[in-house]
């Protein structure tokens, strides 16, 4: 797996998972918290972006498959956690995102101040906010 020296790709959630096959994909590490098995995982992160209050769910992409490694043909790009845009208040999103069972929702981009940039984060609109959804 190749990991990004710059800038960690952000990608809407439709996109990421989209023909997503491979159920490592997201939240690999945190397998031992109960999650919901992976089209479920999907499916609810299909409804969070459906509601009135949220603006765009993304994926942060950690590491991707090497195009020429034939090892590594089964495996679908990593994410390492979701970039919601949201009017709701922080706690109100904790709230209705908890089946994910993630370990906290950050203001803002979760990696900003130890310097790993995002190549492009999602827009945020008047009365909206940035938040991190993380795991472990």
């Amino acid at each position: 797996m190749k990991m990004k020296g710059g800038g960690m790709p952000i990608v809407d959630a439709s996109v990421f998972f989209g023909g997503n096959f491979d159920d490592a994909s997201i939240v690999a590490n945190a397998g031992w918290k109960g999650l919901p098995e992976f089209p479920e995982l999907v499916k609810e992160i299909e409804r969070i972006s459906r509601l009135p209050n949220v603006d765009s769910v993304s994926v942060s992409v950690l590491e991707w498959p090497e195009v020429d490694d034939v090892e590594e043909f089964d495996l679908w790009p990593q994410g390492e956690n979701l970039v919601i845009v949201s009017s709701m208040s922080r706690e109100a999103l904790e709230h209705e995102i908890s089946l994910l069972k993630h370990d906290g929702v950050l203001d803002g981009w979760a990696y900003e101040k130890d310097g790993r940039s995002a190549e492009t984060l999602p827009h945020v609109p008047a009365g909206s906010r940035l938040y991190t959804v993380c795991w472990d």
